[in-house]
Formats: structure tokens, C-alpha cells, sequence
């Protein structure tokens, strides 16, 4: 089961009528960060703790703020395959902001 914080509506950046809320696109940065550094540290580091400690230092070190719907302990107790859905999920709400977007900004690769 994913974390209520990670599901597709919750961390959507658009509503029904195609507006986009800057301030979600912020927390949605800060997860996709959070989730490709700690998928990074998790192969580096055997233990998951670890992980979370050396994702959350590099972070800081990054200067962005982590998530605030999303507490980053919760990555330890998270299956594979819970991962592999929050971080498609994550994915899914940015391609849907870009495309809100509509070309106004060109994301880098």
C-alpha cells in the first residue's frame, strides 16, 4: 500500500480545471529529489537508515528543504515495490505539470 503522502491525487500539481498550484510543485520537487538520492544510497548502504541519513545530508547540502507530507523515516519500511509505485507516481504528477505548463518552461534533462 502506498503512503496516503505519495498517492497520484495528493501530490498532483494541477486540479480539475488545469491550474497549476506553484506551492505543491515545490513539495513534488522535494520528493523526487528525496527519492532519487535515497534510491541512490539504498544500493551504497546495506542498512536503510544509513540511507536516509546520508539522503537527508546531501539534501541539506543541496540547500532543498525535505518533503513536508512526507516523513523520510518511512522510506526504511517501504518494499521495492512500494518504491517503484510512489517514484512512478512522483513521475506521473510531474509529467502532468509540465504538460499543464503547456511549453511555458522547458524542463532540463
Amino acid at each position: 500500500r502506498i503512503h496516503g503522502a505519495l498517492k497520484l491525487d495528493d501530490i498532483r500539481c494541477t486540479n480539475d480545471e488545469g491550474f497549476i498550484n506553484l506551492l505543491q510543485v515545490k513539495e513534488l520537487a522535494s520528493l523526487e529529489l528525496l527519492f532519487d538520492l535515497y534510491n541512490t544510497n539504498a544500493r551504497l548502504y546495506e542498512d536503510a537508515n544509513e540511507a536516509i541519513e546520508k539522503t537527508k545530508e546531501q539534501m541539506k547540502e543541496l540547500n532543498v528543504n525535505l518533503p513536508n507530507a512526507f516523513e523520510c523515516s518511512n522510506l526504511a519500511s517501504m518494499s521495492s515495490q512500494h518504491l517503484n509505485n510512489s517514484n512512478r507516481n512522483i513521475q506521473n504528477a510531474i509529467q502532468d505539470a509540465v504538460e499543464c505548463l503547456h511549453g511555458f518552461f522547458t524542463p532540463k534533462e
